[in-house]
């Protein structure tokens, strides 16, 4: 596997990877350097699992962006282009025609703008276009959605020119949409647009500036003109790596000021910007889309699957139940109705998993003796244990003492890990429930000597609807809790080796 890394000045590295962990940032020691401002001092991390590569965000300031989408773990495959700062990186056996495009054409416009120039004041032009380019480029290569992307236009055209209205158009089968606005504070008056103009651009692809709309010999018979009353109009095309997206206008007003030549060069690059802003921030969504239809595929999949499993355990207690009534044998009624029992108690932890995940809420804190609340779970679950020969233990440090919690929301926290490592152990182990007063506040943990969690796992743990249990698991009891401890402004954590079990640590801050 290469990498090919190009940076914002055009130089081109390529690295071959051997099957080992790099750290990747802009700083010295870091295994792979890459001398951008952007990229923080330890960007990244990009990691071999088995035939794989995978990389994981170090929480950088500026963010990880695989094809346009911002991530903290993902695999990488050929083909795929990462952007850190404004650094593009292709994976794989040669560059990306991506990455090719896209430096030809921030080429065109550096060259332009570095041109020699021939006097005080071409020199002074230059700067600032230098420094308007520099401020686009950081500000709309951070955008993800579309109208993050569209806002984020409209409030840098009314931050470098002297506009009243601006509006964006979009390319839509045959014509174009208006789809994002924005006028003067002082401008009250219904918003009619010279849709001569913008048509121009459309079909020409080519910037239009006019002085005095009313007098040019392009617009000045068209109502749309005479009616707005515009003095002064620009529209330029937003363009993508392939074609035109659409068009940004903005014009001003009779008793206004008119727009220049150097006006039009600005309002040109931030279209060329900000297409390509709109073209990452509709691939981010079109791939957010395709991940969250596939994702509920396989929540409703496994769903199915594990409410089958319960219905089946059901039946079964029926069966047994049926037995015993007909032949008169309270064991079997017995053996059947602890069937049924544990099957409900499976329904209702999944229905109150699902209710408390599907709900943004704010937890309930009252003070709570926090030893006393964990030694109520422990014994909740301590018979269920103890069927299948399983030690649940409970280690209490006596300088815990009264902490403001939701109650509810922590005992099912510890519910939905006491039954995880009790399904980890499967027969005869040990878990131990403790606490531990530490500086910051309290620390919970729920330790088992169980088969533990294989690595390629460990990053997906908190992921809902995935689950290491197969069919025996929904993927929701380990992102509950998650949510759980998020609400209390705490942190979970877990510390895991293959065979020898796995300890789940919960930090909750003092008051």
């Amino acid at each position: 596997m290469k990498l090919f890394i190009r940076s914002p000045g055009g130089e081109l590295k390529e690295i071959e990877l051997e099957r080992k962990g790099y750290i990747v940032g802009r700083a010295k020691e870091c295994d792979i350097v890459i001398p951008d401002p952007r990229v923080s001092s330890r960007h990244f991390f990009l990691t071999p699992r088995g035939a794989e590569w995978w990389v994981r965000d170090l929480g950088s300031t500026n963010g990880t962006f695989l094809n346009g989408r911002k991530i903290s773990v993902s695999k990488i495959a050929e083909g795929d282009t990462l952007r850190v700062g404004q650094t593009l990186i292709t994976v794989g056996k040669k560059e990306s025609k991506e990455i090719n495009r896209s430096l030809a054409l921030q080429t065109t416009r550096m060259e332009a703008l570095l041109a020699p120039p021939s006097s005080l004041d071409e020199a002074m032009r230059l700067h600032r276009h230098l420094e308007i380019l520099c401020k686009v480029s950081k500000v709309l290569h951070s955008v993800q959605t579309l109208e993050e992307a569209l806002e984020k236009t409209l409030d840098l055209i009314f931050q470098v020119l002297k506009a009243d209205r601006g509006v964006i158009f979009l390319k839509e089968d045959e014509g174009f949409k208006k789809v994002a606005e924005r006028r003067g504070e002082d401008d009250k008056s219904p918003l009619r647009i010279s849709f001569t103009i913008v048509e121009e651009v459309f079909k020409k692809g080519e910037s239009v500036i006019t002085s005095d709309a009313m007098q040019d010999e392009r617009f000045r018979n068209r109502k749309s003109v005479i009616s707005s009353h515009i003095h002064s109009a620009m529209c330029v095309p937003l363009v993508g790596k392939e074609n035109i997206l659409g068009v940004i206008y903005t014009d001003t007003l009779l008793s206004k000021g008119v727009f220049k030549s150097e006006d039009l060069e600005l309002l040109t690059i931030i279209g060329h910007q900000a297409g390509m802003a709109i073209e990452n921030a509709r691939l981010y969504e079109e791939n957010l889309k395709k991940e969250r239809l596939a994702g509920i595929g396989m929540a409703v999949a496994g769903m199915a699957h594990y409410v089958k499993n319960i219905i089946q355990g059901i039946k079964g207690g029926e069966t047994l139940v049926d037995l015993g009534i007909t032949q008169k044998k309270p064991l079997l009624l017995e053996r059947g109705w602890d069937v049924v029992k544990k099957a409900l108690g499976k329904v209702e932890d999944l229905v109150l998993n699902m209710l408390t995940y599907s709900k943004e809420r704010e937890p309930i804190k009252t003070p709570v003796l926090l030893n006393e609340l964990l030694e109520e779970v422990r014994q909740l679950f301590s018979e269920r244990a103890k069927e299948r020969g399983i030690i649940l233990k409970g280690v209490y440090d006596p300088e815990v003492k009264t902490m403001m919690v939701d109650p509810m929301g922590i005992h099912r926290a510890l519910t939905n890990l006491i039954i995880n490592a009790i399904d980890a152990i499967g027969e005869n182990g040990e878990i131990v429930i403790s606490s531990q007063k530490i500086e910051e506040g309290v620390e919970i943990r729920v330790k088992d000597n169980g088969r533990g969690i294989p690595p390629e796992i460990l990053p997906h743990l908190f992921t809902p609807f995935t689950s290491g249990k197969g069919m025996e698991g929904t993927g929701l009891g380990l992102a509950v809790t998650k949510k759980i401890v998020d609400e209390h402004k705490g942190e979970i954590r877990v510390e895991s080796e293959v065979g020898k079990g796995t300890t789940f640590i919960i930090s909750l801050p003092a008051q």
